[in-house]
């Protein structure tokens, strides 16, 4: 009876041991991989061998190593969630075991909604090109993602553009990734709060060094564009059905052909710049081209101020801005610039109402040899207002 109650308490305690250590899971090489399901809490250093699916509420403590082996994906299911809580003097680290070779991800599938990363440090993840942080494609997942460090990433740095409501990327930090640092949709809340450098670094130069924004701006959006670090990418373009506000400072790069639409008379399209803080609309590569500003019927809540447009080329042949409206579309412009369109400038020839067009700059927009398209094309009858300058400022009847 004595062997039997000893036995009985040994087994017990090494039940105990198991589910609340990070051996739960553990193969032959001592590390976790596989199917996490329950409570678990990882309070030591913690190695993943293998990829490792958490099907319940896996809970990391502050000060934390999590080392990953090669191409392993740390995966979140809906039914589970991932806390990873570390503090600004104990930050919690994923690293690879391999540097040359790298891990693969954490990646939050369908309905994984209850997430948070808390001063996390995440290096040496996409091994297979792909990003550390991913919201999956398959549905829509959501996490608090703050005052997290995101580098040295053998690709980009968050993917969260298939992120849903309640996504919170905040006060972060990316720098060193070979792919963009972050990408983003109209649910995510995300701001200038986040920094795109090492140390005191400025953020570095380069067409992967951008906040990629994918998707439209729904009706119910509203939705701003306040991160002057480094440019957001449009790659496709958007149609702003919703609220789109662009900071004086803010530099959009175009995808190839990519177009901004303003649509509808509940849209609203605010990019106000300020003198020395211009919004840059251009391509983000000098070879490639995108196609156009352009503002739909009934779309009247729109101002631009101080914005520079350049490198637009449409090969439907619209200017830069084209404003087309039969029955009522107003457009305010103040201070802004069209050089190097190879389509043209601005065209309100459709525009039936000019609200304000002033001191506006029109440089070489097509025109050099001094036939259309033209710098600014209007209807006959319609007035300007005063200040605007170019070769080739056309009314025709």
């Amino acid at each position: 009876m004595r062997r039997t109650l000893l036995g009985t308490a040994l087994l017990c305690l090494s039940l105990a041991f198991w589910s609340c250590t990070p051996s739960l899971g553990s193969d032959s090489s001592g590390g976790v991989s596989g199917e996490l399901r329950g409570d678990v809490t990882w309070s030591a250093d913690t190695y993943v061998s293998g990829d490792l699916v958490v099907y319940g509420k896996l809970t990391i403590n502050p000060g934390v190593t999590v080392t990953l082996a090669n191409d392993v994906e740390l995966v979140v299911d809906g039914l589970g969630g991932l806390y990873a809580l570390g503090t600004a003097d104990k930050p919690i680290v994923f690293k690879a075991k391999d540097s040359s070779e790298g891990w693969d991800c954490i990646s939050f599938t369908e309905a994984a909604d209850t997430n948070s990363l808390v001063y996390c440090d995440i290096s040496g993840a996409g091994s297979d090109g792909g990003y550390a942080i991913a919201f999956s494609s398959i549905g829509s997942a959501e996490a608090v993602i703050t005052n997290c460090a995101i580098h040295g990433n053998k690709g980009g740095g968050i993917d969260a553009s298939y992120a849903d409501s309640g996504t919170k990327i905040l006060s972060n930090r990316f720098y060193g990734n070979a792919g963009f640092p972050l990408s983003i949709n109209e649910k995510v809340a995300c701001d200038s709060s986040n920094l795109f450098h090492e140390g005191s670094s400025a953020a570095a130069a380069s067409t992967s060094n951008c906040v990629e924004f994918r998707g439209d701006v729904s009706a119910d959006r509203t939705v701003k564009f306040d991160i002057t670090e480094l440019p957001y990418y449009l790659s496709s373009g958007l149609v702003d059905y919703g609220s789109l506000t662009i900071d004086p400072g803010v530099t959009l790069w175009m995808g190839a052909q990519a177009r901004i639409t303003i649509s509808g008379v509940d849209s609203i399209f605010q990019a106000n710049g300020e003198s020395g803080k211009a919004v840059e609309f251009c391509a983000r590569i000098a070879a490639s081209t995108w196609d156009c500003v352009y503002i739909a019927e009934g779309a009247d809540a729109n101002s631009f101020s101080y914005c520079d447009f350049s490198g637009a080329d449409s090969g439907s042949g619209h200017y830069a801005v084209y404003v087309y409206s039969q029955y009522g579309t107003a457009i305010s412009l103040d201070h802004c610039s069209f050089d190097g369109n190879k389509a043209g400038g601005l065209d309100v020839y459709w525009c039936p109402v000019i609200s304000d067009i002033t001191d506006c700059t029109f440089g070489d927009n097509g025109d050099s040899g001094g036939n259309p398209p033209y710098d600014l094309l209007y209807k006959a009858g319609l007035t300007l207002g005063g200040g605007n300058t170019g070769s080739s400022i056309i009314s025709e009847s």
